[in-house]
């Protein structure tokens, strides 16, 4: 019998309890006001820091700030700026539209390419007039200092400071009570003493939180850095005689970097995730797809497939701070055709066993009932069926679904025989969770 292999999917909400942003905050005023000193500390070019400037102001001029309910859409009517709250829903979109804008300028208006038609240009400069709230209006051609991809470009900077910036040094990273659970969970993935256990970490964020709680206990001598296309966009976090964890990076990482040709996206070689500042002065060069046609860009379709293939060999998923975000629906449908794929594999003696969903102790709130149901659908399309009269063996039944897969003979029959697969909600937070896994848990024992 082959290792079984855990898949964590990693979303923001893994993060946040350490201080991580979650996407509709990163315009927040306050969190703005944080930005400036890593800007300033990394050495960041003034005119970039100008531009996020801008950014910041033209996002706000359509959205007010309001004490108890943070930021809410300003709707008047009768304001020159209505185009712009028509254009803007949230900060994703916001910056979805910049990469567009961005995407085009680089398609359509650089020398030698070939060039837009007119009515292609009147909306080109229809959208940049309404995200810039009228600052912006007129075609640049691509390589303007001053043209949609520059601001993209200055975008990615700001994200990237929003979302590694409050990591703090080492050695509190190291004593700190807050990053404990991380910590405990990093030592327990790279030291199991299950030789049969591998695992695999999929993450949609660009922070190195992962890598920091890792290296907390690891020496500096820890393999990665390899080049991403033989290692799919990841990170070795741990490697001897018995195992490995990988972490797989699908949206990019504040560490990962251009080298040379920009059709050659590649980490850098021996990357050092305590310097990661050092990217933030050249933002051509920064590998973060941030939220818009970039993320499934070729630069990283490597990782994509190989984390799909990951989710399609696992015997157990975990999902942590991760909710199938309705803005990335893609992302949900490769992963719940990987994990409906994975409950009908033939022939394999390592099957889907568990699928937990972590998302804080409210398992009745919307977005663990729409994490369950878009799952127990993938499941039932590959002819599992639900059957609960006996899930509370495991968990009280309310927070399990125990999903039968179909005899073998049948419509995608599989080896899985009398076992079955769990569907958990775990009604813990991130940090919870992380404190008390260990690898006994995924014993079966049902």
């Amino acid at each position: 019998m082959g290792n079984s292999l855990v898949v964590w999917v990693l979303g923001a909400g893994f993060s946040r309890a350490l201080g991580g942003p979650l996407l509709p905050d990163l315009f927040d005023r306050r969190l703005w006001s944080r930005i400036g000193s890593v800007l300033a500390d990394a050495g960041v070019d003034e005119d970039v820091q100008k531009k996020i400037d801008e950014l910041h102001d033209w996002f706000s001029a359509c959205w007010t700030r309001s004490e108890f309910f943070g930021y809410q859409r300003f709707d008047d009517s009768n304001s020159p700026r209505r185009d712009l709250v028509e254009a803007v829903t949230d900060a994703e979109e916001f910056l979805e539209r910049l990469e567009q804008l961005a995407a085009f300028e680089n398609h359509y208006l650089g020398d030698g390419e070939p060039d837009a038609t007119e009515a292609q240009k009147v909306a080109h400069s229809s959208l940049w007039l309404r995200v810039s709230g009228g600052a912006v209006g007129s075609v640049k051609r691509r390589g303007d200092p001053n043209g949609c991809d520059a601001y993209a470009k200055a975008a990615r900077v700001y994200v990237a400071a929003a979302v590694n910036g409050y990591i703090p040094d080492p050695a509190t990273i190291k004593s700190s009570e807050r990053w404990q659970p991380y910590r405990k969970w990093a030592k327990s993935l790279a030291n199991t003493d299950r030789r049969s256990i591998e695992h695999s970490i999929v993450t949609f964020n660009y922070d190195t939180v992962v890598e920091e709680a890792f290296f907390a206990h690891q020496s500096d001598e820890v393999k990665q850095g390899c080049r991403m296309s033989d290692f799919a966009g990841g990170l070795s976090l741990t490697a001897n005689d018995h195992h490995k964890t990988e972490l797989i990076k699908t949206h990019g990482s504040v560490t990962f970097a251009l080298e040379n040709d920009v059709r050659s996206w590649v980490s850098t070689k021996d990357v050092d995730v305590r310097k990661w500042k050092k990217y933030l002065r050249t933002p051509s060069q920064l590998l973060l797809h941030s939220p818009g046609t970039t993320k499934r860009s070729g630069s990283l379709r490597q990782a994509w497939e190989n984390a799909r293939a990951r989710l399609e060999q696992a015997s157990d998923i975990i999902f942590v701070g991760y909710r199938f975000p309705p803005s990335d629906s893609r992302a949900c449908i490769d992963l719940l055709d990987s994990i409906g794929n994975n409950s009908a594999r033939n022939g394999s003696p390592e099957r889907l066993e568990s699928i937990r969903i972590v998302l804080g102790p409210d398992i009745e709130s919307v977005d663990v009932r729409r994490m369950s149901a878009l799952i127990g659908h993938s499941l039932r399309a590959k002819g599992c069926r639900l059957d609960n009269s006996n899930a509370s063996v495991v968990h009280p039944r309310s927070y399990t679904d125990r999903f039968r897969p179909p005899a073998s003979g049948e419509p995608g029959s599989s080896l899985h025989g009398g076992r079955s697969i769990l569907l958990i909600r775990e009604p813990l937070f991130a940090e919870d969770f992380l404190a008390v896994y260990s690898d006994a848990m995924l014993e079966r024992s049902y």
